[in-house]
């Protein structure tokens, strides 16, 4: 992950999850906070780690194990829908979100974001909505 030539990196932002169990592991190198909607909670899941390949030491990612239920909504979003540390409103957007439709809550994700002082960077919105026996991305 670094460039011989002067230094490249790259945030990871990565999920495994099980669909027959719903335990699920975020892997986070330098990403953007990802939210979990379940039981009517909003929870924000940030790391710590800087982007993988900015030190010469291999670091372990930060691990966030969860367990995704009936109705869990997980969002993971790039960096460039933030411009600032407030994400009030993308918690806002998620706490009046049903989540049952996914693309839906995406594209006013990135609407919203252009309200918000958004898209200093490239935006790129995963929501995975888990309902019933159905998995929808």
């Amino acid at each position: 992950l670094r460039s011989e030539s002067g230094g490249g990196f790259t945030t990871v932002d990565l999920l495994a999850l099980d669909l027959m169990t719903g335990e699920a592991v975020l892997y986070k190198y330098g990403a953007a906070p990802s939210y979990l909607k379940q039981n009517g909670e909003v929870r924000r899941i940030s790391c710590s780690t800087l982007p993988a390949g900015l030190e010469s030491d291999v670091q372990n990612p930060d691990l966030t194990r969860l367990h995704l239920g009936r109705g869990a909504v997980l969002v993971m979003l790039s960096d460039g829908f933030f411009s600032t540390q407030d994400d009030r409103w993308i918690r806002e957007v998620l706490e009046r979100s049903s989540g049952q439709n996914p693309r839906a809550l995406a594209a006013l994700l990135m609407v919203d974001s252009l309200q918000h002082g958004g898209e200093q960077d490239d935006c790129t919105a995963l929501v995975l909505s888990l309902s019933g026996g159905d998995t929808e991305v």
